[in-house]
């Protein structure tokens, strides 16, 4: 039993080297952050940020929609490419922040769970801003 243990902590290392954080799905972020936090294991902060970036991603989409129509909404004034670069630049400062929460999650800085999700709930409250805004403009 003894030989088992040690080829699956060998065979989990593997997995963990071979398969980096953006690589494995959120079933073995969450089991390797459990593992590693009943083992007082300081990289656990590292998988729980992981896992709830991943979770959080499966927002992200809808949530860049709602904010790429309140920017096309609020910006009837504006041109195209105005309002095409507009959006394009919330994309990249979401892109920024998500990124940015991940790595602070892991470093401890604030709670994996509230890096995870602060900038996709940000990004929503932006967006609804703006299409409220909009709509009491009479644009929407």
């Amino acid at each position: 039993a003894k030989v088992l243990s040690v080829l699956d902590e060998r065979e989990r290392t593997i997995l963990t080297l071979r398969f980096g954080l953006d690589e494995l799905g959120p079933v073995e972020l969450l089991a390797r952050a459990r593992e590693l936090e009943r083992a007082n294991d300081g990289q656990a902060r590292t998988y729980w940020s992981a896992f709830h970036f991943r979770l959080s991603q499966l927002l992200a989409p809808f949530v860049l929609g709602v904010l790429a129509t309140a920017l096309a909404l609020s910006g009837r004034g504006r041109s195209a490419r105005t309002s095409a670069l507009l959006a394009l630049g919330a994309y990249l400062l979401f892109f920024v922040f998500t990124r940015a929460g991940m790595q602070v999650g892991a470093r401890g800085v604030i709670a994996p769970w509230l890096a995870g999700y602060a900038p996709t709930a940000i990004a929503l409250l932006a967006g609804l801003a703006l299409l409220w805004r909009a709509q009491r403009r009479g644009v929407a």
